[in-house]
This record gives structure tokens, C-alpha cells and sequence, in this order.
């Protein structure tokens, strides 16, 4: 008789999205790519593969208008596949920044709705390596026989170059003009010429860094 693993429901998978997401070019029913993080491993099998593609369907994008109102995206990710075939359902687990919608969701097919993270110029933007945490909803049965053999130390170098490479486009930190003898105050100095042009190239190099370099 085979043996089997169940994969518990609410137990927490990773997703990470490999380019920025922003409201400014983002529309009702637009599909998005995410992807496994890490593998998700139990009794020396793996039942998902990092870097498993799963897709986000988004039902609600807001571009900033005037006034100060800012963009906002709403997200939802429904299942992701297994090793062996199998649909897991998953829903968004929302941080203290977003709405939890889970019993909403219930009566909907499992669906949850995600604010984004960041508001950057007033579009709200996901940022390359932002983690997206989703949490599967039931117990699921595997035969193990029909999963893969994990490999210990798990590394998942898609994921490390694709931050390192980010890093390299994004370059070095800028930094602040030197200070004129004529600049004797704080206003005159931030007032300058120099110190606009610094704060324009900072907010680019703070907006092209991936999430996880930015804590």
C-alpha cells in the first residue's frame, strides 16, 4: 500500500512576483505572474517546486487621480499546482496593511482581495521580491510515490538573481551634493539646484530597488 502526506490546510506558501506591479498600467481582468518562493517540502518529498508559475487575476485597479488619492490594485489567487498535478485552493493571507476578506470569501469561491504594499508617487506598486503570503484551505492527500525526492538545502536561485541583477540595474545609492559657502542655511541648501537633482535621482534609485533590499 502506498504511503501518504497530507498537506494541512492553512499552511503558509510564499509568492514573489519577478517585475514591478503598479496600478499606473494595470486593468480589471488583467492576468498576473507569481511564483513560489521556496519549495514546499514534507517527509523528504517536495509537493511544490519553487518557482512554480501561478497566476493572480486582478479585479479591482485604481490609477492615482488629483487630490491626493492614491492607486490601488486588488489581487486575487485562487489554487497552485502541485508536483503531482493536483489543485491546491489557496487564498491571499493579508498583512496589517490590507483588509482580511476570509469570510467574504467563503461565499465566493474562496477569493481575497490584496491592497498593495507600496504607494510610490501615488500609483501603488508591488515591488520585484515583495513576499506574497498565501495559505491553503483544506487538507490535501499526496501518494508520495508520485512526488519528488527533496534535495536538502534548498536554494532557490532563480529567486537570489533575480534580486542581485536587480540590484546591479539599480546601482549605487546617489549621494547628497556638497554644500556651498553660500548655502549657510538648511533652506538654502535644499533649495538648491544640486540638492533637487539628488532628490530626484534618489526617489528613482528607491523606486527600481527590489523589496527585500529596501529594508
Amino acid at each position: 500500500m502506498s504511503q501518504n502526506i497530507t498537506l494541512s490546510s492553512g499552511t503558509d506558501i510564499e509568492l514573489y512576483t519577478n517585475k514591478n506591479i503598479t496600478s499606473k498600467n494595470l486593468v480589471k481582468g488583467d492576468e498576473i505572474s507569481l511564483y513560489v518562493r521556496r519549495n514546499v517540502n514534507d517527509a523528504g518529498k517536495t509537493i511544490i517546486t519553487a518557482n512554480t508559475h501561478v497566476t493572480g487575476i486582478v479585479v479591482n485597479s485604481e490609477k492615482a487621480k488629483g487630490g491626493g488619492k492614491q492607486g490601488s490594485i486588488d489581487i486575487v489567487v485562487k489554487e497552485i499546482i502541485a508536483v503531482d498535478g493536483q489543485v491546491i485552493p489557496v487564498f491571499l493571507d493579508l498583512n496589517n496593511q490590507g483588509k482580511d476578506r476570509r469570510k467574504e470569501a467563503t461565499n465566493v469561491g474562496v477569493l481575497l482581495f490584496w491592497p498593495a504594499l507600496f504607494a510610490k508617487g501615488g500609483e501603488a506598486v508591488i515591488k520585484i521580491g515583495t513576499p506574497i503570503i498565501v495559505r491553503t484551505v483544506q487538507d490535501i492527500k499526496f501518494n508520495i510515490s508520485k512526488l519528488q525526492v527533496n534535495k536538502t538545502n534548498d536554494v532557490n536561485i532563480i529567486y537570489e538573481d533575480l534580486i542581485k541583477n536587480q540590484l546591479a540595474t539599480c546601482g549605487e545609492k546617489p549621494s547628497m551634493p556638497k554644500r556651498h559657502s553660500s548655502q549657510k542655511s538648511d533652506f538654502a541648501y535644499k533649495s538648491s539646484k544640486e540638492f533637487a537633482q539628488y532628490k530626484r535621482k534618489l526617489k528613482q534609485w528607491e523606486d527600481c530597488l527590489p523589496f527585500l533590499s529596501a529594508q
